[in-house]
């Protein structure tokens, strides 16, 4: 395995020397077969594609009844953010169980 100076040290010392400028930009892109064996690998950077759960990109939406021991009915409206998982829930109406309504 040969041995030689890196890249930008080789430049400053053919430009000191006076060498063409084309030999310089050649110089720049040149890739020593020894140096590839040697080297660690590129690593790339981790992409994703763009996410489509965003805050209040979708918003989902429920209302659902329940009731006590005494029969007394309860309903909550339901909001969830379906990117953040935000949840809220709020007391909507209360009253008597009405067996009608179901």
């Amino acid at each position: 395995m040969l041995l030689h100076k890196p890249t930008p040290v080789m430049i400053q010392t053919m430009r000191g020397a006076g060498v063409a400028r084309e030999v310089i930009q050649g110089v720049k892109f040149f890739k020593c077969s020894d140096c590839l064996e040697v080297s660690y690998p590129v690593k790339t950077a981790a992409v994703k594609p763009p996410s489509w759960f965003a805050f209040n990109h979708e918003v989902i939406i429920d209302v659902f009844y329940i009731h006590d021991m005494t029969r007394n009915l309860y309903g909550f409206l339901s909001i969830v953010d379906n990117g953040t998982t935000y949840h809220s829930i709020s007391l909507v109406c209360e009253g008597q169980w009405d067996s009608q309504v179901f």
